[in-house]
């Protein structure tokens, strides 16, 4: 029993430099880890976005079998009821468009009005 003990008290523990150390590299690692994750985050919204724009796209074309036109634009694109296209096609394809309704929304805003597809 006291071999053990001895054995266990005469093991050199990490030095503080070394400790130091380890944690530089550790943190080197991350530095250069960091922008290659960050590049595969864009990847995958840019992949989200483009799934999207081809569920509405399905939606428009599903659309327009059904009723052998697209919807119609009634309103310009200036003034007050500008945006009554938009909700008046919206509510027309989301019939059209399984699951996620979220689907029209772009998934890059970070403002406090998101933009939308449709």
């Amino acid at each position: 029993m006291d071999r053990v003990q001895k054995d266990f008290r005469s093991r050199q523990a990490f030095t503080l430099v070394e400790l130091l150390i380890v944690v530089g590299i550790i943190a080197l690692l991350v530095t250069v880890i960091m922008p290659s994750l960050n590049r595969a985050k864009e990847l995958a919204r840019q992949a989200v976005c483009l799934t999207n724009q081809a569920n509405i796209t399905k939606a428009l074309h599903l659309y327009q079998a059904d009723f052998e036109s697209f919807p119609q634009n009634y309103a310009d694109s200036y003034g007050p009821w500008s945006g009554s296209w938009r909700r008046w096609a919206l509510a027309c394809l989301t019939r059209y468009v399984s699951g996620d309704k979220t689907v029209f929304l772009i998934n890059t805003d970070e403002g406090e009005f998101p933009r939308a597809y449709v």
